[in-house]
Parts: C-alpha cells; structure tokens; sequence
C-alpha cells in the first residue's frame, strides 16, 4: 500500500515538472541544425541518452562476470562430483569450501558479491 502511494506521489511531481517546464528551447544537435522543442522533452531525452549510455558502459563487465561466474560454478560442481565418489576416509575440506569467500573473484573488475 505504500508502495503505491510513493508511486503516486512520483507521478504528482514529475507531472508538475512538466506542466511548469512547457517553454519551447532550442536544442543544438549538430552545427547548423537545430530541433525546438518543449524543456521538459529535452530533459526527458537527456535522462533517457545517459540512461542508455549507462546501461551500454556497464553491459560488458556485467557481462564479463556472469562469465565468471558460470565457470566458477561449473568447477565447483565438478569437483564437488569428484569428491563425492566414495571413498574410505572423510573428506572435510569440501564442507569447510562452502563457507570460505571465494577468493578467485578478489582479482577482478567486480564489486564485493563477485558480480
């Protein structure tokens, strides 16, 4: 219920942002060319370039450590195959790993999860 009253609230003031914004500017695309249009569609339209500029910038180390990931969980589940084949002695090690921070992310370009 409250989440949507935030969302309403949101809505109330871009809404007024842009009934109070309506003023025709000039946007200076390229040199000698010009686009008029209302403020707050070139406000919009600067929040939507950086927005997917942001999103392009940060799509290969996203991508990078999902990678990285995938082949971390792929040795992981090979030699957790591995040990569990059975054996005469206890292998302790193997549980002790599930509780260690992996420390073969700490090299990367990847915040603190290792994402």
């Amino acid at each position: 219920m409250i989440f949507w009253f935030v969302r309403i609230a949101v809505f109330l003031v871009v809404l007024a942002f842009a009934l109070n914004n309506q003023h025709v500017v000039n946007v200076f695309l390229l040199p000698g060319s010009t686009l008029q249009t209302p403020l707050v569609w070139a406000i919009a339209g600067a929040f939507v370039l950086g927005t997917l500029f942001g999103v392009l910038a940060m799509l290969p180390p996203w991508l990078r450590a999902r990678k990285l990931a995938k082949q971390q969980l792929k040795l992981h589940t090979t030699s957790q195959g591995q040990s569990a084949a059975p054996s005469g002695n206890t292998n302790t090690s193997n549980s002790n790993s599930l509780t260690k921070p992996n420390n073969a992310l700490r090299g990367s370009n990847s915040d603190e999860l290792g994402v």
